[in-house]
């Protein structure tokens, strides 16, 4: 049996099946140690995902570093890291998963409607937010190739090959961000000079309308102008 997909990229808003995987918690070290100029070395980042305990904040800290990874291709000073943003893309990320939506306006729920709505809902009391979406298979599948389906989740190119293997989180997070930069608003986005701090937050699901693939759902949103202000202790 096989079967073929086409998936796109951010500005395409779709509906896809979905079952929602739990988000990992707890403080990261990613922001303290690692920058723009050695993310790629880092082993962690080097890791195949484990799709059955996805380590989120890790996806979320090498996408950061990614970005300003462009940024700094065209001497363009490097996005602050703020929690608060993070903490923002992380429940936008979960609600497209959870809800079922791809969109930059969540049609499921009045109060994080908008992008400075859930910056308000995170506590930043000056939102001047420039948001980023997409989305990435969890595994080195080639859109629109031919694929073997192998059991759930489990896809070969040929009736008798080897299994398609996972992403590492640095190859799923230069995928999404090629997938911005080839997109012209949100390429502007990420290259903003008015851009100040940064935070990115990602979901996975599994899609039963295609044989349980694993998919990603990944937000970036931006605080521009001016630093946030926040009701709380993380900034």
């Amino acid at each position: 049996m096989y079967c073929m997909k086409t998936i796109l990229f951010t500005v395409t808003f779709f509906l896809l099946p979905v079952i929602l995987i739990a988000q990992k918690t707890g403080a990261e070290s990613f922001y303290t140690r690692l920058n723009e100029k050695n993310f790629r070395g880092d082993s962690l980042f080097n890791q195949a995902v484990d799709f059955i305990n996805p380590d989120f904040s890790r996806l979320n800290a090498v996408i950061f570093f990614a970005t300003n990874e462009q940024r700094a291709k065209r001497n363009l000073k490097p996005l602050e890291y703020s929690s608060r943003l993070e903490k923002m893309a992380v429940l936008h990320s979960k609600d497209m998963c959870e809800k079922d939506f791809f969109d930059h306006n969540n049609p499921k729920d009045r109060k994080k409607r908008t992008p400075t709505e859930r910056a308000i809902q995170a506590g930043i009391s000056n939102p001047y937010i420039a948001e980023n979406i997409a989305t990435a298979f969890g595994l080195q599948y080639q859109s629109n190739r031919k694929v073997y389906t192998k059991g759930p989740g489990k896809f070969s190119y040929t009736p008798d090959g080897e299994l398609i293997q996972p992403n590492s989180y640095l190859m799923l997070a230069d995928m999404l961000i090629e997938s911005w930069m080839n997109s012209e608003g949100h390429r502007k986005n990420i290259l903003s000079k008015n851009a100040i701090q940064l935070g990115c937050g990602s979901c996975m699901f599994f899609d039963k309308g295609f044989n349980m693939m694993p998919v990603f759902k990944a937000t970036q949103n931006l605080q521009e102008y001016q630093r946030i202000n926040t009701h709380g202790e993380d900034k």
